[in-house]
């Protein structure tokens, strides 16, 4: 919804990129936060889901978590290259439109509109990000496979496909639960609601099991005698 795009229209892609996902050892819950994080900062389904797959790529390159390879996209996609940078991933700052507007000014920055300057500083700091997604894309690309090959890779790929079976099969037994649970809500509050009856009962019942345990006992005693009297005699 904060996309403005149609739930229907995104579900299959979303879905289709999870499936993806735990195929390289990440869990739905990695995927989804990554996505909704994508998505917000690209606007775009198609993108995220693309770009979800290079930074599942990064993270496995750089053997960091998902959520931490999303943070450096989406922030270079903002035009800050820094977590990059963090990550060892060198990215020269694009500045044509800056040259550019200068040099139409005769070289001197002074005589540059400080408007027109902000407009081109945006435009090179946008560029930028392209460019940094562009090279990491490439520089990592087949990395989230080729971990996913590994013996460590196959136990996480493991673990996230019992993680979603986990979660299909409680979507699957939700609906039989909850009128449960109405029901429990039900007694509870109703116990809440007459205390003195439940410690009377509590009581009482307690009382009775003491005199079952008593008897099971004598008679247990009562059957030992017996087998004694047996070889005995």
């Amino acid at each position: 919804r904060s996309t403005g795009q149609s739930l229907w229209r995104t579900s299959g892609p979303l879905d289709a990129a999870q499936a993806a996902a735990r195929n390289l050892g990440f869990t739905n819950d990695d995927s989804r936060t990554a996505l909704a994080k994508l998505e917000i900062a690209f606007g775009s389904t198609t993108t995220a889901t693309t770009d979800l797959g290079v930074a599942e790529d990064l993270a496995r390159f750089k053997n960091i978590d998902l959520a931490t390879a999303t943070k450096a996209l989406v922030m270079a996609h903002a035009g800050s290259v820094k977590a990059l940078k963090q990550l060892g991933l060198a990215v020269a700052p694009v500045t044509k439109n800056v040259d550019a507007l200068k040099a139409s000014y005769g070289g001197v920055a002074k005589n540059v509109p400080p408007l027109e300057l902000a407009q081109a500083k945006l435009a090179d700091k946008m560029a930028t990000g392209q460019a940094a997604i562009a090279l990491v894309s490439e520089k990592v690309k087949g990395q989230g496979t080729a971990f996913a090959a590994t013996a460590v890779g196959g136990m996480q790929v493991f673990h996230a496909q019992l993680k979603n079976f986990e979660e299909e099969i409680g979507l699957m037994i939700l609906p039989y639960l909850a009128p449960g649970v109405m029901v429990l809500s039900s007694l509870t509050d109703s116990m809440a609601k007459h205390t003195n009856i439940l410690r009377a009962a509590v009581v009482s019942f307690g009382a009775f099991a003491v005199v079952l345990i008593l008897t099971s006992y004598a008679g247990l005693i009562n059957n030992a005698y017996s087998v004694i009297a047996t070889f005995v005699t």
